[in-house]
This record gives structure tokens, C-alpha cells and sequence, in this order.
């Protein structure tokens, strides 16, 4: 809702980073509350790799620099200071079992979405990259082109003008 209404007011950078730091409290707390056999760990890498992708090169360094080191903190607390079981209830071994499946899950599935939009956009600037290209040797064809002819028309006055002048 608190991201709903930043969007709404034009905070999109607030609500971004509201949302990054949402995320990881919530993996957080969900690896302290079910603990580690869950695998709600196994998203952070898909969070981390996210960072390039959602957050413009524009934005300040500092707010990406805290949101990153804020991830690794969450990530870094998830699978040393929570317990394999869980604080506050135990688990059924099927159930974490289950949960930990869905976890899995939800990281691969995470991870092939960002495989294939960072192969998209890796193909479509090789593909701006390839029309800059041509289109430099287009304009280099033309500038040699223009040079010789007027190599050439300059010279053939002159060549007259000499002539005469001897």
C-alpha cells in the first residue's frame, strides 16, 4: 500500500527502494520465523541480480550502494543467524520440505525471468551497436566519395590554370 501511494505522489525511486528493503524483511522474517529449511534464502540472489535491471544508472549511487549492502546484510543474517528449524514453531519435515520446493521454485523461475530480459537487453544493444556501426562506414563511404570528387574538380581548374600560367 505505502508503494501504491508513493507511486501515486511520483516517489517512483522511494517506492522502489521501499519495495528492494520490503523484500528483504520479509525473506528475513520468514527465515527467522520457518527458519533455513524453507530456503526463503535462495531468493536473495535473484533480488541482488535485480538491482542492475530496475534501478537507472541516473540514480544515486549512495541509495543503490545502501540498498545492495542492506540485501547482503539481510541475506548474510538469514543463513547465519536464523535457525535451521525456525524461533517460534516447528515445522512439519514435509511441510519445510514443501516450502523449501516452492522456494526453489520461485528462485529458478526468478532467475530464468532475469536470464532472458538481460539477454533481451544484451541482444538489442548488440543490435543499436550494429546500426551505429553501419551507419558510421555509411558516412565514411560518403565523406571519401565527396573528397575524391572534389579532389577531382579542384584539380582539373588548377591543372588549367597551371598550364596557362606556364
Amino acid at each position: 500500500i505505502t508503494c501504491f501511494i508513493l507511486n501515486g505522489l511520483g516517489l517512483h525511486r522511494i517506492a522502489l527502494y521501499f519495495t528492494f528493503i520490503g523484500i528483504d524483511l520479509i525473506l528475513l522474517s520468514a527465515n527467522f520465523f520457518e527458519g533455513t529449511q524453507t530456503g526463503n534464502y535462495l531468493i536473495y540472489p535473484a533480488l541482488i541480480l535485480l538491482f542492475p535491471i530496475l534501478i537507472k544508472v541516473k540514480d544515486k549511487k549512495a541509495g543503490v550502494l545502501f540498498l545492495f549492502l542492506f540485501t547482503m546484510l539481510c541475506a548474510v543474517l538469514s543463513i547465519t543467524v536464523c535457525s535451521h528449524r525456525g524461533y517460534l514453531h516447528g515445522l512439519a519435515e514435509t511441510d519445510a520440505a514443501l516450502m523449501f520446493k516452492g522456494s526453489f521454485l520461485i528462485s529458478f523461475c526468478l532467475n530464468a525471468i532475469l536470464a532472458y530480459i538481460i539477454f533481451n537487453i544484451t541482444q538489442q544493444r548488440e543490435k543499436d551497436l550494429i546500426e551505429a556501426k553501419e551507419l558510421a562506414e555509411q558516412s565514411d563511404k560518403i565523406k571519401l566519395q565527396f573528397i575524391s570528387n572534389m579532389s577531382h574538380e579542384l584539380r582539373t581548374p588548377l591543372n588549367g590554370i597551371i598550364g596557362t600560367t606556364n
